[in-house]
């Protein structure tokens, strides 16, 4: 992974980060604007709370963008200059060429209320993460939240921790990933419309081609859930 991967109108996050490379502040909406050479690109100046945010020389960032490809891919740099061109102000941003995937671990959690079933493996068939079982073994859910690694889903038999079962997700009505995951946590929740047990999963199982489509949603929401806090505030 390299600078070839970025280009012009690529949408990204960019973070502020300090000399350990952990995170400052908030998270900002920016684009590519140019790529200049092997190791620097332009990006557009974010604009928070309606405030256009100058970022001065010499600050140290996280630029966080999606790859078909790789999926979830972040770069860190120092910003060098910062200049208005015609009715935008850019930022001159100097690569460490640190391309890296990020990790599950790092993946933000979006809050959901998405569609969802359900199979509960039985004791013989925690091994192989996999049964034969047709479509009336499915049995409906709600999902919460999800990441990259779990799930929130909630449920309305009650399920042991530890247990193991297959969640096929609808993030869109025509877009669905399947992942097996352990619970971890379950717990009872009181309802007018009667006892549900909200359960917290960790995959233990998914496709690359499901895991590539999982990141990219909750890449682009979280963009959108950004994008549209900004848009409130102005």
């Amino acid at each position: 992974m390299n600078i070839k991967d970025m280009h012009e109108g690529m949408k990204l996050d960019l973070e502020l980060i300090n000399s350990s490379g952990e995170k400052i502040g908030q998270t900002f909406i920016s684009q590519v604007e140019e790529i200049v050479d092997d190791n620097s690109i332009i990006v557009a100046a974010p604009i928070h709370e309606s405030r256009l945010m100058l970022i001065p020389s010499g600050t140290r960032v996280r630029i966080v963008f999606y790859h078909r490809k790789y999926g979830l891919i972040g770069v860190t740099g120092v910003i060098k200059l910062r200049e208005k061109r015609e009715n935008i102000v850019v930022l001159h941003v100097a690569l460490n060429n640190d391309f890296d995937k990020i990790q599950r671990r790092q993946y933000f959690r979006l809050s959901c209320n998405l569609d969802s079933k359900y199979y509960l493996f039985k004791s013989e068939e925690i091994e192989k993460e996999s049964a034969q079982k047709s479509e009336k073994d499915m049995k409906k859910s709600i999902t919460r939240n999800i990441s990259g690694s779990g799930a929130c889903v909630l449920v309305e038999e009650s399920i042991p921790k530890d247990s193991v079962i297959e969640v096929v997700l609808w993030l869109t009505r025509e877009s669905t990933v399947k992942v097996v995951g352990k619970v971890i946590r379950s717990t009872l929740l009181e309802d007018p419309k009667g006892k549900r047990y909200e359960l917290g999963l960790h995959f233990t199982k998914i496709s690359h081609k499901d895991q590539e489509v999982l990141v990219k949603y909750i890449f682009e929401q979280q963009r959108l859930l950004l994008k549209n806090n900004l848009a409130d505030k102005v």
